[in-house]
């Protein structure tokens, strides 16, 4: 009896543990295939949102009624974390559960998400939900290839209020774009990506918000976009949808606000830069709760996956929340969180590059860094000399992390062009210079945090440009040289001032010793192409066109640029091979449509010059000069009725351009129409009275009509104005042949 009941006894805790853990796994199959149908997504990012700057993560402030209201029927977050504080490529990591090193986008400039990564847009289309996403600012444009796997992505940025740059929309206007979508696909399985970029800087809340919140500007947009946001729930709600949707609210970053030196973010990766919030209501009933372990934007995608009960299809770097959604906790994830900033490359210094624990935070640079974050949340107390054991530990995890991910980055994609460039420095963002993706620390480079008030003073050279105060620009320029003579932001900054007043010559010796400073300063060079380009000094631009193509073979920019140059060296055939590839390239950038239009008019290549001119149009219908261009196209295969149409458009447009009155005169005379072109004829002289083509075209116009003594005036003008042109001089003969008289 004995010798027999001992293994029983041994036996029967195994049985029981094997049989709890079937229960356990039984609970959870069932939970899992019981979960209300997801029909509708919805993911809102609120750019450059502190968690703590909302109510339901213990603000004091009135900042997110709605966001509280939300989180009281879903799961919060509280430890939530962006892998880099620029927007770009932590959407990146938002859409595709991958870190940066996988993902390979690792600044707002220079980069892209290439298509051979699969999006959440693209997995969810894939799997019969419509989609649609709504871009809130320049930095998710559809050419940072964001917007894959979206039937619409609307990112027609209208004139933001507040700053002289076209860069961003309102959060009421990404509500009622989202919100209107939503009606229209109420009925089918959806996915809605909102993007809203108010609380990024400048901060400037509409009334009443500005006044409510008073000098607190940055929680004024909070609360705008706040009530934005509340809309849309709303909407959601009235559709009757509101129960069958998976909604998640997150961040891209938070916002320094001088903590460390800082004043906006993208430079440093301590936690009000990295932390953001996420709050995910699952359809069916509401269930509230807490969470306080690790999270990351990269564990959305694959969360989303699980919920849908489909696979991963691909090896992500983030893990399923589910279970936190059913009050369990999260499984251990292989390794911690991951986080870099690359920014301070751009100077030439080292990178940031960290991980992140529940407790604590190991950031890898020139001096490294490691913070216990449970003992010392603001990270006060650098530990990295005293902790051994742990900084070891989370060092070797953060080699891991990068031996495992290191991919060639050859195939990195530039796409901004200058205008984009200067948009994005308009807000702060350092677009002159590439990053370093090599993740090596060098010991001779410079520590980010050695550079910090250089950058912050950088940064706000950028707004005084932007601001056009420019005498105050120049002062905080040469202080900047003056205190850091290696640091080449401050000899780019006086060149652009230059630039701006059209003194090429001293532009030029600006930009050169910046680039003297760091050789790999992208847009520096570009700088220094477009200045030989204004003084005419061709083989200067593009050399330094073409050594920017080296470097990065996808600029377009630097194609479009180029292709300029070639045009006017008399090169049309090599220009357009460029300006073609330019487009391969941003099919969506009406600019160079438009000057590829223009060059192929120059071959006598009018039917595929109309295409393109008509494609500028398409893509950017509120550009005055687009319409006046393809009017001209038109009036040369003489289609009339169309090119006064562009014509007009042009005027409505711009009424302050005199050439577009010219333009619509030549179409108005082609069409017999000659009382009202003579009279727009009249306007466009009466705007510029010394245009000399515009008296010589008026004049041959006269001529035409039989009205000599007045066209031999302007035809005279015309010679007074530009003696050295030998066109108007002939006409001027031929008129006065006509006459019979003497020159």
């Amino acid at each position: 009896m004995t010798s027999t009941a001992r293994p029983i006894k041994r036996t029967l805790p195994v049985i029981l543990i094997a049989l709890l853990a079937a229960a356990v796994a039984l609970c959870y199959w069932l939970m899992r295939h019981s979960r209300p149908e997801i029909s509708h997504v919805v993911l809102i990012s609120i750019d450059t949102c502190r968690p703590d700057h909302l109510g339901c993560y213990g603000h004091t402030f009135p900042t997110s009624p709605n966001l509280d209201a939300l989180a009281q029927e879903s799961v919060v977050f509280q430890n939530a974390y962006s892998p880099v504080p620029l927007t770009l490529p932590a959407h990146s990591s938002m859409m595709t559960g991958l870190i940066p090193p996988r993902h390979r986008v690792h600044d707002n400039d220079n980069y892209r998400l290439e298509d051979t990564y699969t999006t959440l847009a693209e997995f969810l289309k894939t799997n019969g939900f419509a989609t649609a996403g709504v871009a809130g600012a320049v930095i998710l444009n559809s050419f940072t290839g964001i917007a894959q796997g979206f039937d619409v992505y609307d990112d027609r940025l209208g004139q933001d209020k507040g700053t002289s740059f076209i860069l961003e929309r309102r959060a009421d206007e990404v509500s009622d774009i989202g919100i209107e979508w939503l009606k229209e696909n109420s009925d089918d399985k959806s996915f809605l990506f909102l993007h809203y970029y108010d609380p990024h800087e400048k901060y400037d809340p509409p009334e009443p918000y500005r006044t409510q919140f008073g000098r607190r500007l940055y929680d004024g947009e909070i609360a705008f976009t706040d009530a934005s946001i509340g809309r849309v729930i709303k909407a959601l709600k009235t559709l009757g949808i509101y129960d069958s949707t998976l909604l998640i609210v997150t961040s891209d970053h938070g916002e320094m606000l001088g903590e460390h030196g800082e004043i906006s973010h993208g430079f440093f990766i301590y936690q009000s830069a990295i932390r953001v919030p996420m709050i995910i209501k699952p359809p069916g009933k509401p269930r509230s709760g807490n969470v306080a372990d690790p999270v990351g934007l990269v564990d959305i995608v694959p969360t989303i996956w699980s919920m849908l009960g489909v696979e991963p299809a691909v090896d992500m770097d983030g893990i399923d929340l589910t279970p936190s959604l059913s009050g369990r906790r999260l499984p251990s994830r292989e390794s911690p969180l991951y986080c870099e900033s690359l920014y301070a490359t751009k100077y030439n210094a080292n990178g940031l590059y960290g991980v992140v624990t529940e407790q604590w935070k190991y950031i890898n640079t020139t001096r490294p860094e490691l913070y216990d974050l449970l003992k010392d949340p603001v990270e006060a107390n650098n530990l990295a000399l005293q902790e051994d054991r742990n900084n070891t530990a989370l060092q070797k995890d953060l080699e891991d992390i990068l031996d495992a991910r290191r991919r060639d980055l050859s195939k990195t994609i530039q796409h901004h062009d200058a205008e984009i460039a200067q948009k994005l420095a308009s807000i702060g963002y350092v677009t002159s210079s590439s990053v370093d993706d090599s993740f090596v620390i060098d010991p001779t480079k410079q520590d980010p945090k050695d550079l910090i008030v250089a950058h912050a003073t950088s940064t706000h050279i950028y707004g005084l440009i932007a601001d056009k105060e420019f005498e105050k620009a120049r002062k905080l320029c040469k202080k900047l040289i003056q205190r850091n003579p290696y640091f080449y932001p401050g000899y780019f900054h006086l060149g652009s001032l230059e630039m701006i007043n059209s003194n090429y010559v001293q532009a030029i010796t600006h930009f050169t010793t910046a680039l003297e400073k760091v050789p790999t300063a992208i847009q520096v060079r570009m700088h220094l192409g477009h200045a030989h380009y204004h003084l005419q000094q061709l083989d200067a631009a593009a050399d330094h066109f073409r050594r920017v193509i080296e470097m990065w073979p996808h600029h377009v920019d630097a194609l479009n640029s180029l292709g300029n140059v070639l045009v006017d060296q008399g090169k049309p055939e090599e220009a357009i091979v460029h300006l073609r590839r330019g487009i391969d390239l941003d099919p969506d950038d009406p600019g160079q449509h438009n000057d590829l239009a223009r060059v192929l008019f120059e071959l006598d290549k009018i039917d595929e010059a109309i295409h393109h001119g008509r494609e500028a149009v398409r893509l950017n219908p509120d550009g005055p000069r687009v319409h006046s261009n393809l009017a001209m196209l038109l009036s040369k295969r003489n289609i009339i009725d169309e090119a006064i149409h562009h014509a007009r458009e042009a005027i409505r447009l711009d009424p302050n351009e005199p050439s577009y009155y010219r333009g619509l005169a030549l179409g108005l005379e082609r069409n017999d129409q000659v009382d009202e072109a003579t009279s727009n004829m009249r306007m466009s002289l009466q705007l510029k009275n010394d245009d000399a083509l515009t008296h010589q075209t008026f004049g041959k116009f006269l001529m035409r009509r039989g009205q000599a003594e007045e066209a031999l005036f302007h035809l005279r003008e015309a010679v007074r104005l530009e003696p050295d042109n030998a066109d108007h001089r002939l006409y001027l003969s031929h008129a006065l042949e006509e006459q019979g008289q003497a020159q």
